[in-house]
This record gives structure tokens, sequence and C-alpha cells, in this order.
């Protein structure tokens, strides 16, 4: 009988904890798609099957907050033109709107504080984008190829930046946005021209440097990165085969990967 018990106990044990740790399902709800969590009643949106040019995300659907809007959700929604993402979302995840080629408007709240890769890769149409102060991190390529955007805001909470996160834009092409060679979005150093050569020396007031910024600068010698630097992104420095010296601050926190891979020459 002790024997019996203990079985069912333990049996009784697993069962919680695999209920535990899987409370996400599945739901549907008119055009939206998507995935709530029971333990803390929030959902993501997984999909959109309407057709409307004009889409105001809802906040809540059926008593549960939409928290993040999921990958791929609004992928290839070439007929989107505006969108409004609701204020408790807190993170918009890989490739959530990549290809909505006709998007020329989106609200982002204040509650988010990550965007991920490839999020608004190629909306084409999208011509101005403001971050909140609420973003800390943009991840790969999320604004790349966005042929028509030219005003972009990005505040000093934003503490990562991912690798041409901002490459092929109309604000990347605008030779009046580059400053000897190097381009900034507000505080933060987006990209180098390949060709820079000798001694650079990353002006104060900055607060990241995104990835793949030097990438291939083949004639860079030497880099003096200021004190308030958070980051320097993936691959920053990749290929630098000439870069003798650097001087990293206190202040940065993290290093990403390869961000100093293949820099033959350096040796301080």
């Amino acid at each position: 009988m002790k024997k019996l018990l203990s079985i069912a106990l333990v049996a009784a044990m697993l069962f919680s904890c695999v209920a535990a740790a899987v409370p996400v399902s599945a739901a549907t709800s008119g055009d939206y798609e998507y995935s709530v969590n029971s333990s803390d009643k929030t959902a993501t949106i997984t999909d959109y099957n309407g057709t409307e040019k004009n889409v105001v995300i809802p906040s809540v659907i059926k008593g549960y907050t939409i928290t993040s809007i999921g990958e791929g959700a609004f992928e290839n929604c070439t007929f989107l033109s505006n969108i409004t993402i609701p204020e408790g979302v807190t993170s918009i995840r890989y490739n959530a709107f990549n290809n909505c080629s006709s998007l020329a408007s989106v609200t982002i709240p204040e509650s988010v504080t990550s965007i991920g890769g490839w999020t608004f890769y190629g909306c084409a149409s999208l011509e101005s984008v403001s971050i909140p102060e609420s973003v800390t991190s943009i991840g790969d390529y999320a604004f790349e190829d966005c042929t028509s955007l030219a005003n972009v805001t990005l505040s000093d909470s934003v503490t990562s930046i991912g690798t041409s996160a901002f490459s092929g834009t109309a604000y990347e092409s605008n030779d009046a946005n580059w400053d000897n060679d190097v381009l900034f979005i507000d505080n933060h150093l987006i990209k180098a021209k390949d060709y820079i050569s000798g001694s650079y020396i990353v002006p104060e007031g900055t607060k990241t440097i995104a990835g793949e910024a030097f990438y291939n600068c083949t004639s860079l010698t030497s880099i003096t990165i200021p004190e308030g630097v958070t980051s320097i992104g993936r691959d920053a420095f990749h290929n630098c085969t000439s870069l003798a010296s650097v001087k990293i601050p206190s202040s940065v926190t993290s290093i990403g990967d390869y961000a100093f891979e293949d820099c033959t020459s350096l040796a301080n």
C-alpha cells in the first residue's frame, strides 16, 4: 500500500510540474490567432487573417492582455497601411511585420522594451519611425530595406542595436546624415564607411556602437571609445585588419560576438 501511495504521489507531482511548465494554449478571435498564458492572463498575437488596411491591435482579447506581437504575426501582409500597437505590449518579435511593403505608419507604445530581428524588414513604404524611450534593444536587420525610411528617432535608453538594423534605408542613403564618413542616429553610432582610415575618436555622448558598425574597415588603425558607451555590437570591428589599438571605457557592459574577429594587428 505504501509503495502504491508513493507511486501515486510521484505521478501527481510529475503531472503538476508538466502542467505548470506548459501554461500556453492557442486560440482564435475574429481576425486574430493568439496564444495565451493562463498563469498570468497574458496573450501573444501569433497571426493575423484579416484584410484591413488600417489595423488597431486590441489590448485585450477575451480577458487576456496582449503583451507581445509574435514571430511573423503580420509577415507578408502587403495590404497593411497603418498599424497601432496597444499599450501593454512589451515585445515585438522576430519577423513580426516583415515585408509589409505598404506599411506607411506604425505606432509603437511606451510599454515596448524590445524590437526583434527582421521585425520591419522590407517595409518599403515606411517613412518615419519614433522608437519610444522604453525600448532598450533593437534586433538584427530590424529596419533593413525600409527604403523610404528617412526619419528615425532613437532615445538614449537604447542599449543595443543589432547588425544592419537600418541598412538600406533612406536615412542611411542620405549623405547629409553622415559625419566624417560615420552615420549616427541621435547618440547611436550605426555605421562607418569601409574606407575610413587612421585613428577615429568616437564622439562624447555616444551611447552604443551598433553591430557591424566598423565591419571590414581595413584601414582603421585605432579607435577611442568614450565613457558613456554601454555596448559594442556583434561583429562591430570584424576584419579591421589594421586596427592596432582600442580604448574601451568601463561603461561598456556588453561586447557582441566576434566584435574584434580577424583584427590581426590588435595588440592592446
